[in-house]
């Protein structure tokens, strides 16, 4: 029947195929999972020996017991070996010529970053200073004046104003208001 070989070969559950007659081959025996000279031995395939379902067990356990066994030695080896590595390295004195060098090296730091303030605040002073001797204001302490247009642009030239125009003068002291009267080349 078609229909049952089809059904055999879709089964999700395994398929033993026993239906005599050594010499003959069936198509349901083609379609099978396993294939049984006789309905007998379809029978012992089936199911199988106790005896040696119990043997590969004990197998099996005597396997995972060895296993553990060797895991549980190598554990041991290596935690011997890090306990022994401990000791030998001596933590303690690591931390502390670690902290000492920590300590040079902050000391250190606070030296040079100290000499580096002097020096920029000694370059700073002499900034400073010349900054001074170049001042506008510097120069007006010696009776020079800046003057400057309606707008508070400096004066350079007489020619950037008329007759009539507002400017201010300042001193090293004070402002100026002063209307131009007239102006000259010199």
């Amino acid at each position: 029947d078609p229909a049952l070989i089809r059904a055999i070969a879709a089964s999700r559950i395994p398929i033993i195929s026993g239906v005599g007659h050594e010499t003959d081959v069936t198509l349901a025996d083609l379609a099978a999972d396993l294939r049984a000279p006789t309905p007998t031995a379809a029978a012992a395939h089936s199911c199988p020996d106790l005896g040696s379902s119990f043997q590969h067990l004990a197998r099996l356990q005597e396997r995972q017991r060895a296993a553990i066994r060797r895991r549980l030695q190598a554990a041991q080896l290596r935690q011997q070996t890090l306990a022994h590595r401990l000791h030998q390295q001596n933590p303690q004195r690591q931390i502390r010529t670690a902290q000492q060098r920590a300590d040079q090296l902050g000391e250190r730091l606070h030296a040079a970053a100290r000499r580096r303030w002097q020096r920029e605040q000694t370059r700073l002073s002499a900034l400073m200073q010349h900054l001074h001797h170049l001042s506008p204001l510097n120069v007006l302490q010696r009776g020079y004046a800046l003057a400057y247009n309606a707008e508070g642009k400096t004066l350079a030239r007489s020619d950037a104003v008329q007759p009539g125009d507002k400017i201010s003068v300042r001193l090293a002291s004070g402002r100026l208001h002063c209307t131009v009267n007239r102006r000259s080349k010199t």
